[in-house]
């Protein structure tokens, strides 16, 4: 399956679209070749906390091609062409936790913090 993912400059300037693995070979060649990274792609990331603050990770699969076996974020990926950060989080957590999520301004956050005593979360 091709996976396209939005690729940018380290300053944040659209270079084009570009196959996932395609992608990824080509920035380790680049790190292990010269030292340096000069492109990226957009990523979402989720850190998830249980009411008395303690961070939840998720170990990765020993059989993973990257860091295998190490502690990673709660759930996370990349964002694939044209989705934004806020819908990528969502679909990610939909398939690393199967369970619905979303996302909300910090003011809608707050206001429900200072309403629902998040213990019982």
């Amino acid at each position: 399956m091709v996976e396209l993912l939005e690729i940018y400059d380290i300053k944040g300037k659209f270079l084009g679209i570009k196959d996932k693995k395609d992608s990824h070979k080509e920035m380790m060649n680049e790190f292990f070749k010269t030292g340096k990274v000069t492109k990226q792609h957009k990523h979402s990331k989720v850190l998830l906390l249980t009411s008395e603050g303690k961070l939840i990770l998720q170990k990765r699969s020993k059989w993973k091609g990257d860091n295998p076996g190490l502690l990673d974020k709660s759930v996370g990926g990349h964002c694939f062409k044209h989705e934004s950060f806020d819908f990528a989080a969502v679909r990610e957590g939909a398939e690393e936790l199967q369970i619905p999520t979303t996302v909300v301004k910090k003011e809608e956050f707050m206001h429900a913090y200072n309403l629902i005593d998040l213990k019982v979360m």
